[in-house]
């Protein structure tokens, strides 16, 4: 198996180590075509100085280093925050403009919208995360806030699901399938394992998946070890991973 692309990447405009020239450089020397820079979202809390005009510098920067590697396709993607339970994210029209590939993720470090989602989400998942705590009632609420982030969006991918909070994976996969959603494997810390494939697909359910490293350095570019042995367990044909082929 071999990755073809590194989709899901930070960098020094959040808590990466990395420029976006480094990571650009590490996928090429890895024999990858493809690259999709992800920073985070201005709603979360490493990207919280971020402004449109740092996005915009971000995107320019991507269009010189096309010029530079024009056997590599760069883009510029964004990990954008879910910030309230009706699925909100950090996001406006302007950003979305600048945006050539949006995702969305849960995350705890996120700023929610207001108080309500600050209690549900960021405290309760932090208490579901670590003592297993509320999970029925966290899983509902997570599920319900990607599902309706999708409805709102024009996402490409939701990362890790079911990392920051537990997910009904079978009815957000129902969502995906219905809006050509990818569901992301994330070689740092995905939940997401081969039994969820099998069950996914056992349930007759067509969406794409994708390997993501979430590399915060550029030596961590294109590492997929633990998400290869969970492509491997599954059994899943390569033909519905987004980025691997034979």
């Amino acid at each position: 198996m071999k990755l073809t692309a590194e989709i899901h990447c930070h960098t020094i405009y959040s808590h990466g180590t990395g420029t976006i020239e480094d990571n650009v450089i590490a996928a090429r020397e890895k024999g990858m075509n493809k690259i999709i820079i992800s920073e985070h979202g201005p709603g979360h809390m490493v990207a919280r100085k971020n402004t449109n005009a740092t996005y915009m510098d971000m995107k320019k920067e991507i269009m010189e280093l096309r010029k530079k590697y024009p056997d590599m396709e760069i883009l510029m993607g964004l990990e954008a925050n879910v910030i309230s339970m009706n699925g909100d994210l950090d996001v406006d029209e302007e950003l979305l403009e600048i945006v050539e590939v949006l995702y969305c993720g849960i995350h705890l470090m996120s700023i929610p919208k207001n108080i309500s989602t600050f209690f549900n989400m960021q405290i309760m998942n932090t208490l579901s995360s670590k003592f297993g705590w509320f999970r029925n009632r966290q899983t509902r609420i997570n599920t319900n806030a990607l599902i309706k982030a999708i409805e709102k969006y024009p996402l490409r991918m939701i990362t890790h699901p079911d990392t920051r909070g537990p997910v009904d994976i079978i009815e957000l996969a129902k969502a995906t399938e219905n809006h050509g959603v990818i569901l992301e494997i994330n070689d740092t810390q995905s939940k997401l394992n081969e039994d969820d494939i099998r069950l996914i697909e056992k349930s007759g359910i067509n969406i794409t998946y994708a390997v993501g490293s979430d590399a915060h350095s550029k030596k961590d570019i294109g590492k997929w070890e633990n998400a290869r042995n969970i492509l491997k367990k599954s059994g899943i044909s390569l033909d519905k991973v987004w980025n691997v082929e034979e």
